[in-house]
């Protein structure tokens, strides 16, 4: 029976996130396209008609990813919403934290993965710059209210934050987590502490 238009992207969504959670789970290099039509329990035949194979998959879900990265920190950051600089910064890197692990997958795969991740890393690339003017533009907007501290420039801030995540990251991607136990709640309020102390008035 013919798909409609509606069942046809909605089973390409179905698909990114599926992969989505296959890639976090398995990485890139140990996933094959079987794992992710087994988990959707669809034939082989659906997922290479959208994607001709993992490399293709891998870039979309990427893609996916991103976007609904960039649409959160749009929200979070949006100024109609009142809050202050320093509690959207805990938002966001408590949003983040969630997406850690597919981002810390996407990265090393993309570090690793030459030529062939040459799409990939240019959505990764253009995202962070977006993500980057966004968050930018917020603490301009911070800074005339008198939020940032006396020295303290909207570009130092962003780099903080940019800052922060990468170091979570990279810690996901080089530390035994056996040997190393991240304490996710107690990092987060020394951060806050730090925030409120050294940035944010």
């Amino acid at each position: 029976m013919k798909r409609n238009t509606e069942d046809v992207e909605r089973l390409k969504e179905d698909i990114l996130r599926e992969a989505e959670k296959v890639f976090t789970e398995k990485g890139y290099v140990e996933t094959k396209m079987t794992d992710i039509s087994d988990r959707l329990n669809i034939s082989r035949g659906p997922l290479y008609y959208h994607y001709k194979n993992k490399n293709e998959l891998f870039t979309a879900t990427v893609e996916y990813h991103i976007s609904g990265m960039l649409r959160d920190v749009e929200k979070l950051f949006d100024p109609s919403r009142g809050k202050k600089m320093y509690e959207i910064f805990m938002e966001d890197l408590r949003h983040r934290l969630k997406s850690l692990d597919f981002s810390t997958c996407a990265h090393f795969a993309l570090l690793n993965g030459g030529t062939e991740m040459k799409k990939a890393q240019r959505i990764w690339d253009e995202s962070l710059s977006k993500t980057y003017e966004v968050k930018l533009q917020a603490l301009r907007a911070a800074q005339k209210r008198g939020e940032l501290r006396d020295g303290v420039t909207p570009e130092r801030c962003v780099q903080t934050l940019f800052a922060l995540y990468g170091g979570l990251r990279e810690i996901r991607i080089n530390i035994n987590e056996n040997v190393f136990h991240l304490d996710t709640e107690e990092m987060l309020q020394e951060m806050e502490q730090y925030m409120r102390t050294v940035l944010f008035r």
